[in-house]
């Protein structure tokens, strides 16, 4: 316990929704649940609130933390966190750099990542964990593009995404198995590239 007690423990929990227990001793725990901050229902309205005004100072990685959540349980981060969390943007800088890579990737993991990408930066957290990205605004191409750099490189994430779920299945047996979006030559190529394992999951 971070605390004398499981509700102080709780009052230290980033969210609502993670700061829920229960009684392992009861025979039917469930029917003691310990919701102290009403994270159950926060859970069914679909919102990520904090548990305290303080939590992103505590540690700024939870306004990373609170943009995966909402993608993985298809919530939105409540009004009042999210101006909280608009606030503790510049904290980040300060998180190590491996925590703000793993926290990053769990987001690009997940269904939606361009949309995701596009809410990070939207909240200001995209340019300051990545400020190279900054510079890649209002960059014009020639044609035949028509978006930014910026905006074409979140558009690259969002139609990889297209082509990873059209290869779901793919078992790299035979050009026959292949979606149709997939020509040769580079099908074979494309499919053993996507393929290949990366560190961790």
């Amino acid at each position: 316990l971070q605390g004398d007690d499981i509700i102080a423990d709780l009052s230290k929990r980033d969210f609502t929704i993670n700061a829920i227990a229960v009684a392992i001793a009861d025979a039917e725990p469930l029917s003691h649940v310990i919701d102290p901050y009403n994270g159950r229902r926060d859970l069914q309205l679909g919102l990520v609130r904090v548990v305290s005004k303080t939590a992103f100072g505590d540690d700024p990685l939870r306004t990373l933390r609170a943009v995966r959540l909402a993608a993985e349980i298809e919530a939105n981060i409540e009004q009042g966190t999210e101006e909280l969390l608009r606030r503790a943007v510049p904290l980040i800088v300060h998180v190590s750099a491996e925590r703000v890579r793993d926290e990053l990737s769990k987001i690009l993991a997940l269904p939606g990542a361009a949309q995701n990408l596009r809410y990070l930066d939207e909240l200001g957290l995209l340019t300051v964990i990545i400020p190279e990205l900054e510079a890649m605004k209002g960059v014009e191409q020639a044609e035949p593009h028509y978006l930014d750099v910026f905006d074409h490189s979140v558009e690259t994430v969002k139609w990889l995404e297209e082509v990873i779920e059209a290869l779901e299945g793919y078992e790299g047996e035979s050009e026959l198995s292949l979606p149709p979006l997939f020509l040769s030559p580079f099908s074979r190529r494309l499919c053993a590239h996507l393929s290949q394992a990366i560190s961790g999951d």
